[in-house]
């Protein structure tokens, strides 16, 4: 079975950190405060909470259409995410 999602790679993008996947540790040696939002969490999820919800208001009610709205929730790539990838296939056809 083809797997579309593998297909295409994207050139020139943002690479994954690979660094992680060396690292396998049991759920319970993790400390909790891992999985515990922090107050920086909190701020960083209003923010792209407003991006969205302004988003909804604007399209789905008159009184908000035309008002300028971010279309973008801002992150740390968000400069390179703005950019058009060039996807190059990743597809081998063979003439069997």
């Amino acid at each position: 079975m083809l797997q579309w999602a593998n297909a295409y790679a994207a050139r020139g993008r943002v690479p994954v950190d690979q660094s992680l996947s060396d690292r396998r540790l049991w759920a319970s040696q993790i400390p909790l405060s891992v999985y515990l939002p922090t107050v920086d969490d909190y701020s960083t999820l209003r923010q792209r909470m407003i991006v969205v919800v302004t988003r909804i208001l604007e399209h789905h009610l008159a009184h908000f259409k035309g008002q300028p709205v971010v279309r973008h929730v801002l992150h740390r790539f968000s400069p390179e995410s703005a950019q058009t990838s060039e996807l190059v296939s990743m597809l081998v056809f063979s003439n069997k």
